[in-house]
């Protein structure tokens, strides 16, 4: 992991900063790069994945498109959980 943490920084991906809570600990955060690079590699896996549905038969595309809503919520509730709110609440 460390050495794979060295590179992403290298990189200007992340950066290290102390564990307040535990000196022995170091956190590695996303810089803004870091950002734009996860952002601009999950657009071109999205683009990707809309092609080869492209192949899909018709029913197998019916049956993802029906699945569209579900994992739209299944983002949501992760976003929200992210945030510290409960997925469910609405808190």
């Amino acid at each position: 992991m460390t050495a794979l943490i060295s590179t992403l920084e290298r990189w200007g991906l992340v950066e290290r900063q102390p564990d307040a809570a535990d000196q022995r600990a170091v956190l590695a955060s996303l810089t803004e790069e870091g950002r734009r690079y996860l952002h601009e590699r999950r657009a071109e896996t999205a683009q990707a994945f809309g092609r080869l549905i492209e192949f899909l038969p018709p029913k197998e595309k019916a049956l993802l498109l029906a699945a569209v809503p579900a994992l739209e919520l299944l983002r949501t509730l992760d976003e929200r959980q992210r945030e510290g709110a409960s997925p469910m609440t609405g808190d």
